[in-house]
Order: structure tokens, then C-alpha cells, then sequence
């Protein structure tokens, strides 16, 4: 994104819309994300992913909301 990363959208996001799930996905690992720009218990997926693994974790994250 020309303006900012994902980690500063979500920021921004999460002060207007406290509950918003967020998803983030990268080419990086999973491994290498979480220790530079994510706190654990964030939902993240590793491109490529599978549609259905994509629509798996997004429906996870939208359950953890409703509950």
C-alpha cells in the first residue's frame, strides 16, 4: 500500500472500530511476521494459501468476534 502497511491500517481501523477482525497475510513465514509486526493471538496466513484456508480463518476470526 502506497500510504502505509498493513500493521498501521489495522492500528488505525481498530481505534474507529475496536471489535474489527483483522487478518493479515504476507509472503513472508509466519515465523518471521510475528516477531517483527504482529502480537501473537493475531490471525495471519502465509501467501500463496488456499482459498478455503483463507475462508477458514476468516470465518474463525468473525466467529471470535460474535462470542
Amino acid at each position: 500500500m502506497p500510504v502505509m502497511d498493513g500493521r498501521q491500517l489495522a492500528s488505525v481501523l481498530s481505534r474507529l472500530h475496536p471489535a474489527i477482525p483483522v487478518v493479515f497475510m504476507s509472503r513472508f513465514t509466519a515465523e518471521l511476521m510475528n516477531m517483527r509486526l504482529i502480537s501473537p493471538g493475531i490471525a495471519f496466513i502465509v501467501k500463496p494459501f488456499k482459498y478455503d484456508d483463507l475462508l477458514t480463518l476468516i470465518r474463525q476470526r468473525l466467529e471470535s468476534c460474535a462470542s
